[in-house]
């Protein structure tokens, strides 16, 4: 396949020549190039199941909605949202805890300056 390290597709070979007879084998050639690249595409509409890891060099993921599954990733802003000024957590209910979220937690005090 025609493709770089950047994405960048190039249709193999060379361009055809107006008003000159296309060769059956080099046209097949080119067109299953060419197929083989739009399969190993992502669609940006969500059809492609992700196959492997994707190194994202440092960017990030942006506009993402908060997780709603076990298996979804939270934002930024989702985890903001439980915490106060003081990083103090609002609800008691949500703890991140290496790997978990939503675990329980027990208040140890009912002074509202330490919760």
């Amino acid at each position: 396949m025609s493709r770089n390290g950047s994405g960048v597709y190039t249709i193999p070979g060379t361009p055809e020549v107006a008003n000159t007879i296309i060769s059956p084998s080099k046209y097949n050639t080119n067109m299953t190039d060419i197929a083989s690249g739009i399969t190993e595409s992502i669609a940006r509409d969500g059809q492609t199941t992700i196959t492997g890891n994707l190194p994202m060099a440092g960017f990030r993921h942006t506009g993402c909605g908060d997780g709603v599954s076990s298996t979804d990733y939270v934002t930024l802003g989702q985890v903001n949202s439980k915490f106060d000024s003081r990083n103090k957590l609002i609800n008691s209910s949500f703890l991140i805890d290496q790997y978990r979220v939503n675990t329980a937690v027990t208040p140890t005090t009912t002074d509202p300056a330490q919760v």
